[in-house]
């Protein structure tokens, strides 16, 4: 019979790594839409890594859903169809770090795993 063991990884601040800093331990998914805004800079502040989720409907219009993170752009994904469509761009934003919708498409929904609620 094998032993199943676990490795415990420590981060540079000692903490365990098991736990402490997996995205969505003691997280959960919120919408936050009506609280976001296109060009907007946020700042996560939840000493835990999030993930931001921004979706767009594309109908009457082409544009572009982007994420940038400390000033970097990290994903972008565009459309330039009038068709019907659904586009959506998501990342991991690290503690402390600033993160904004920097494309030119309205979103349909902003969401993340954040800290707490």
């Amino acid at each position: 019979m094998s032993e199943l063991r676990v490795n415990t990884v420590r981060n540079q601040a000692g903490t365990d790594n098991t736990e402490a800093g997996q995205i969505g331990v003691g997280q959960t998914w919120q919408n936050v839409t009506g609280s976001r805004a296109i060009g907007t800079t946020y700042t996560n502040t939840t000493g835990k890594p999030i993930v931001v989720s921004i979706t767009s409907t594309a109908g009457s219009s082409g544009g572009i859903l982007e994420i940038t993170v400390n000033g970097v752009l990290v994903v972008s994904t565009s459309i330039s169809s009038t068709i019907p469509s659904i586009i959506w761009v998501s990342c991991i934003i690290p503690p402390g770090a600033t993160y904004s919708h920097t494309g030119d498409r309205p979103f349909s929904i902003w969401a993340g795993i954040v800290t707490g609620k």
